[in-house]
């Protein structure tokens, strides 16, 4: 339950870190947003990045002629507030932040590699037909099933994986599943 809490309280005090983020980086520069961010995720991240990284961020974020500055702008003043701040919390938050940590230990406790993403083939089946893919190939009977692409999701994430890439054959065929 503690686990849990503690969850709750550090997955809300981003979300409204990137809030703040989001609504200044509607209206000023994006360098006034982006290197307290930068500072803020250092001290939360430490060391799990090389100095390195944060100063390579700090040097794309001081250049307003960067495409990286101009892209994030873009996004920022562009793409649907809520939207943006659901997609940061999942990929930033939960996989960048609490899933690397998570991934991390893992790694150590299993001595394996864990990735940061799982590619599923939810089914080969396909009504596309497209030219060189390989789905043809394999025909249309090997499909998983909910259950196990559940059980794959859920160990996924009990190792700190929260990015699921769903391939194929065509997903969407089995979309009422």
């Amino acid at each position: 339950m503690v686990k849990d809490v503690k969850h709750i309280m550090e997955r809300k005090a981003f979300e409204k870190g990137l809030e703040s983020i989001i609504n200044k980086g509607q209206e000023k520069d994006l360098t006034e947003v982006m290197l307290p961010m930068i500072n803020m995720l250092e001290k939360i991240l430490g060391d799990a990045w090389e100095g390195s990284s944060y100063e390579l961020l700090r040097k794309l974020a001081k250049d307003p002629n960067s495409k990286w500055t101009h892209y994030t702008q873009n996004i920022l003043r562009n793409v649907d507030p809520h939207i943006l701040k659901t997609f940061a919390l999942n990929a930033g938050y939960e996989s960048g932040f609490r899933g690397y940590k998570t991934s991390l230990k893992m790694s150590e406790r299993y001595q394996c590699n864990i990735p940061w993403i799982i590619l599923m083939d939810p089914t080969t089946a396909c009504n596309m037909h497209c030219t060189g893919c390989w789905a043809a190939e394999y025909g249309d009977k090997m499909n998983l099933s909910f259950e196990d692409m559940d059980r794959i999701i859920t160990e996924g994430k009990e190792l700190g994986i929260h990015a699921f890439l769903f391939t194929g054959g065509e997903p969407l065929i089995k979309k009422k599943e």
